[in-house]
Formats: structure tokens, C-alpha cells, sequence
């Protein structure tokens, strides 16, 4: 029963919920004034093949929180909002399965496993870091459920032990809930806890920059971290997925807006977003009418450099912001995430990356190189695995994107027929032209508010013309050419003005010729071997 609870999410929960309450196999109760402790939630249980399941419903959280699970200052956990705090539903909720925990073993009738499900109309912005500190705890979290207040789920009152524990739970104090707490506290002494929310958002600035612009200093950074080692009597979590997350923009309409180039890619955009809406006004005049069919899948064909992953950010805001999707996060994933050390971590790791991808995109940058000619390699399991996955109706809530260059890509569909009808969405991203590398390096100066003066845009015009001309297609870096050229020429212009006894301002906005030198053009890898 706990492993079908695991595989819900917030598409398919209150369904199941509903249909479970009727099932004469589950024994289930609920109780609302649980306890001091969780007196404002609605507690159930459910009880079938010697398997609890407590699951607690929370709406007292804002729209958007950070959670955080980690005791500060001898204070119990909390989750944070933009203008205010709480103390941490999945704590309590740890809590309350521990005391029932504890009323079983008093009864010596100890069932083979116990979890907690938490049900939250919050949106957790670090829900992927917290996922493997929530199962440690023994608790599954459910956030960004769209209802004001849940609907009270049907039960079935058939086990005396249920309504036993819950009668008796009524009745417990602050002092047994400090019981509980003072062993929690003892295992957090003991054993470090070394995927906290202060790994990622180390101080207030980030959570505000985060708050106000979508963003994080540590948004782009490789998620490697182990997971905790807290003991509460269950398994080991899963290993980390090894990935970037990369968090929801801000204004996602206007950088599309903004982008230089991607003509094409903007304009099939645009007519997803076209079709959504066109659905929507459909079924509100037309109620029952069949909608037409609307797929966020797709393949982004282009070389390095030519704005995939720029555009994944804005892909996945896009869809969050028409309701397409539940939170617009982007998960980039790429061959070294998938192939572990063991044999069958493919399916594990495939499944872990979906998961962290749910309400929003799964991103898998060089996506044809899990199309090896070796026949034993593993990495051939992952695109099967991931369109049996995606076969699954519940998985409605994601976009996967495959990533890479075109011919290369090509050759993955072919060898695997069900990608053709699946990722119908197809977005060619075009080697950027010398007039729109201009354009983005101005744009890149505006960022700092730097200017060329006019004997150094002559230089720098040339530098890159010279530059675009020897250029080979298969090395060459398109708009991450023009940043790395610009990031060599800011620092010369930063070793300029520090050596200057009083700069002024004009001094450092000003980029001129002195600061502009080459840098060298990536060039094709030779090849070993005879005629080489």
C-alpha cells in the first residue's frame, strides 16, 4: 500500500484518495484536533497488507516557501516565507508517526512499515533538495496541490486499532510531543544532516533575491550532495540525482521577446501558446467539444552555444505561467546522470530525474550519446525507460526536451521509433550570424552597463569578423564564443582601471582598444592515425 501511496502526485492524489476510501480491503480513519500539536490539520490513517500510512493535510503555508527541516538554535524546524514563517508540517507530521509508532509498539502489535504523506497547497521552492531528507524521515511530500481547502476523503472504519490510537492520540500533550522531539534532536546530534536548505540558500540576500527574481546565486550549481543519514528505521535513501536545477523566470514573454535570432524557435512557441489558449476558450464555449491534442515534449536541434539551454528556461516559465505546467523548473540532465556504477541504476536514476522533474522540464543536454554502437552499453536503456515512463497517463505535469546536434539526433530517432510520435515538437536552433553576435554582445555589455567607445567597437568588430571567418561549424561556440571574448576583455579592463590612480566613472564604463585582444577559436580535434 505504501508504494502505491509513493507513486501518486498532485495530478492523480485526491482521485485516489477518494476511490481508496471505498475500498473494503483498506481499513482507514480521520481525526481533525489531532493532538496540540497538529490540532488545525486533518490527520488519516490507512492500514492494509500490515502497512500504515499517515497522511496529514496542510493549507497554512503561503503560495511559495522554502523548507527547511534542520533544528537552529534549539528552535523546531521552520519554513519560510517572503513576509513570515512557520514551524515545519513535515516535522510535525515526522512527529506524529513517531508517537503512533510508539502506540503500536505499546500494543505489541507492530505493523512491518509506517509512512507519513503529506498533502500542502504550499509550493516548496527547494523541493528537489529536500526529497531525500523528507524519506529519511519516513515522509513523502505532495506540494502544489490547487485547492483552497481539501475535500474530506471517504473512510472505512474497520480495524478497532485505528480508532484505538487515534482515541488515545487526542489526548497527548506537549510533553509526549517533547519526548519525541528530544530522540529527534539526539539522532540530529549524532548524525551530520548535510542536505539542508542553508546548503543552497546560504543567507537572507539569496532568499530574497530568489523572492523577487526567480533566482538564486546557487540555482545553476551540480547537485551532488549525499543524502542524510538520519535513522528512522528505514531504508538508506536513494543516491542524489546528479543534476542542475534551474529555477522559474521571472518575466519569461518579455526574454523571449529579447532573444537575438531563434526566429523559428520563437514563432513555434508561439503557437503552443496559441493552441493552449485557443483549447481552453474551446471548452469554455463548446463544453465536451474534443480538444485538440497538445504535446510539450520536444527535440531541440543545435550546436553549442546557440541558446537550448536559455531557451529550456524560458520554455518551461512559459508553460507554467499558461497553466501547462505546475512550477516551470528546469532539471538539466545529461548521459553522466543516468549511468551509475551498477548495473539497473538506469531505471533508478530515469525515474529519480522524472520525479525531480514533475511540474516542469526534464532537459537532456547531448542526448544521442545514450545512443551507443556498443550493444551492451546502458546507457541504450535510458530513452526506453523514459518513454515507458511517460506512457503513464498521471505523467502529465512535465516537459521533456532532448537536446543535441542535429544529425546525431536524427540518428536517435530513427533507432527508436516511439520518439517520432511522442516529441512531435521540433525546434531548430540556427548558428548565430555575425550581425546577431554583435547584437548580443551589446546586449551582454548592457548587462554591466559598459560601452564600446568608438576606436574600440572598430577593433572589436573586426577581432570578432576575423574570428567568425575561421571559424569550423562542428567546434565553434556561437554566443558562448562572444561571452568567453568578452569575459577576457572585462578582466583586461578591470586590470586597466585598477591601476589608475583615480578612476572615474567614465573610466569604468568605458571599454577601449587597450582592453581588446583575441583569444583563441576553438578548433577541430585532429584525428590519430594514418592521413591524419
Amino acid at each position: 500500500m505504501i508504494d502505491l501511496f509513493k507513486k501518486q502526485n498532485r495530478n492523480t492524489i485526491l482521485e485516489f484518495l477518494q476511490a481508496l476510501g471505498g475500498n473494503p480491503k483498506v481499513c482507514s480513519d480521520r481525526r481533525s484536533g489531532l493532538s496540540p500539536l497538529v490540532k488545525d490539520n486533518d490527520v488519516y490513517a490507512y492500514a492494509a497488507d500490515n502497512e500504515i500510512v499517515i497522511l496529514m493535510t496542510d493549507t497554512e503555508g503561503t503560495k511559495t516557501e522554502l523548507a527547511d527541516e534542520e533544528y537552529f538554535n534549539g528552535h523546531r524546524p521552520l519554513y519560510f516565507s517572503e513576509h513570515s514563517h512557520r514551524e515545519s508540517p513535515v516535522w510535525k507530521l515526522a512527529v506524529i508517526r513517531q508517537l503512533i509508532e510508539q502506540e503500536y509498539q505499546s500494543m505489541n502489535s507492530m505493523p512491518s512499515r509506517i509512512w507519513g504523506i503529506l498533502l500542502s497547497t504550499s509550493t516548496f521552492i527547494n523541493y528537489v533538495d529536500m526529497v531525500d531528507c523528507w524519506t529519511a524521515m519516513g515522509i513523502t511530500v505532495i506540494d502544489s496541490i490547487k485547492c483552497q481547502t481539501f475535500p474530506t476523503f471517504p473512510v472505512n472504519i474497520c480495524s478497532p486499532d485505528l480508532s484505538l490510537i487515534f482515541f488515545r492520540m487526542a489526548y497527548f500533550d506537549e510533553d509526549a510531543v517533547a519526548r519525541v522531539e528530544m530522540e529527534q534532536k539526539k539522532l540530529l546530534s549524532d548524525k551530520s544532516m548535510t542536505m539542508m536548505t542553508s546548503d543552497y540558500l546560504d543567507d537572507d540576500d539569496d532568499f530574497e533575491d530568489y523572492m523577487t527574481n526567480g533566482t538564486s546565486q546557487n540555482d545553476d550549481t551540480a547537485q551532488t550532495i549525499p543524502a542524510p543519514e538520519l535513522d528512522f528505521g528505514l531504508q538508506r535513501p536513494e543516491p542524489p540525482l546528479k543534476a542542475q536545477i534551474l529555477q522559474p523566470l521571472a518575466n519569461p514573454r518579455e526574454l523571449l521577446n529579447k532573444l537575438v535570432g531563434c526566429a523559428d524557435v520563437k514563432r513555434h512557441i508561439e503557437e503552443l501558446m496559441i493552441l493552449n489558449r485557443y483549447n481552453a476558450i474551446m471548452q469554455t464555449l463548446n463544453p465536451g467539444a474534443k480538444v485538440h491534442a497538445l504535446s510539450l515534449h520536444g527535440i531541440f536541434f543545435g550546436r553549442p552555444g546557440t541558446g537550448k539551454t536559455t531557451v529550456c528556461k524560458i520554455y518551461g516559465s512559459l508553460l507554467h505561467e499558461a497553466g501547462m505546467l505546475s512550477k516551470g523548473h528546469v532539471v538539466v540532465c545529461n548521459r553522466g546522470t543516468f549511468i551509475g556504477n551498477n548495473w539497473g541504476d538506469e531505471e533508478r536514476t530515469v525515474r529519480q530525474a522524472v520525479q525531480a522533474a514533475q511540474g516542469g522540464v526534464l532537459m537532456i543536454d547531448e542526448a544521442y550519446l545514450l545512443n551507443s554502437e556498443n550493444k551492451n552499453d546502458p546507457g541504450k536503456l535510458v530513452i526506453p525507460l523514459l518513454m515507458d515512463i511517460l506512457a503513464d497517463e498521471r505523467q502529465r505535469d512535465i516537459a521533456v526536451i532532448l537536446c543535441g546536434y542535429k544529425e546525431p539526433m536524427n540518428n536517435l530517432i530513427e533507432l527508436n521509433p516511439g520518439l517520432e510520435s511522442r516529441f512531435a515538437n521540433r525546434f531548430d536552433f540556427k548558428d548565430f550570424s555575425f550581425d546577431e553576435l554583435l547584437a548580443i554582445s551589446r546586449l551582454r555589455l548592457q548587462e554591466y552597463g559598459y560601452h564600446f567607445t568608438r576606436s574600440a567597437m572598430v577593433k572589436y568588430r573586426q577581432l570578432l569578423a576575423d574570428a567568425y571567418a575561421a571559424r569550423d561549424p562542428q567546434t565553434w561556440g556561437n554566443a558562448r564564443f562572444v561571452a568567453n571574448l568578452l569575459e577576457h576583455i572585462y578582466l583586461r579592463h578591470a586590470r586597466r582601471c585598477v591601476s589608475m590612480k583615480a578612476p572615474h566613472r567614465e573610466h569604468i564604463l568605458s571599454i577601449t582598444p587597450t582592453d581588446i585582444e583575441p583569444i583563441a577559436i576553438p578548433q577541430p580535434r585532429r584525428r590519430i592515425g594514418f592521413g591524419a
